[in-house]
């Protein structure tokens, strides 16, 4: 499975030249091992949304990268799986027809829609309709994708700077990104444009 070109995603980048904020996240974390999840509760959110490919899994695997396991599992306790749902541009779009990817087989809801990130953001807000935008979190692993389009939705946005893997990722996302390192290209350019991350 392979993901057509996302030119909202092309279109991402001039928006955020014109507001720099949308790329800029709440926070920033090396991967999803790292995150506090008791601390997101604490600070008022209540669901989480997950990009797939180089967040959870290796690229266009529906299998949990084994290191994130316990924080996944934590994850699903604290919030209730409920609560918890992978909104990507390959499992759950036009990309993956009929959705037959979206069994993603890590229990919890794939949302499928039609317009990619950042584009769509009303889908995730619909999605949990009784709750306001700043108690969702968005977690993943690009600037110009998943974390303006956490900003487009009013969400929580958390960013895992490092890649999972390269192999057999879409063309685009490998060429700002390095194997068990950072999406460097990608990050030194919104970094020039942005408030320096911590």
């Amino acid at each position: 499975m392979g993901q057509s070109w996302n030119f909202a995603g092309i279109l991402s980048f001039l928006s955020v030249l014109r507001r720099p904020q949308l790329a800029v996240p709440h926070f920033v974390i090396p991967n999803l091992a790292y995150l506090r999840v008791n601390g997101l509760r604490e600070c008022g959110v209540k669901a989480v949304a997950f990009d797939k490919d180089n967040t959870l899994t290796r690229p266009y695997s529906n299998s949990l990268e084994p290191e994130f396991e316990t924080t996944w599992k934590e994850c699903q306790k604290v919030f209730g799986k409920d609560n918890l749902v992978i909104i990507s541009n390959s499992i759950g779009t036009d990309d993956d027809p009929g959705h037959v990817q979206v069994s993603s087989g890590m229990s919890v809801q794939v949302l499928c829609h039609q317009d990619k990130k950042p584009a769509g953001s009303q889908v995730l807000l619909d999605h949990f309709p009784g709750l306001k935008p700043g108690e969702i979190a968005m977690v993943g692993d690009r600037i110009l994708t998943d974390i303006a389009y956490g900003h487009r939705a009013g969400a929580v946005t958390i960013l895992t700077r490092q890649v999972i893997s390269i192999q057999g990722d879409n063309p685009a996302a490998a060429l700002v990104g390095h194997e068990r390192q950072e999406r460097m290209m990608e990050w030194d350019r919104m970094g020039r444009l942005t408030i320096p991350l911590r």
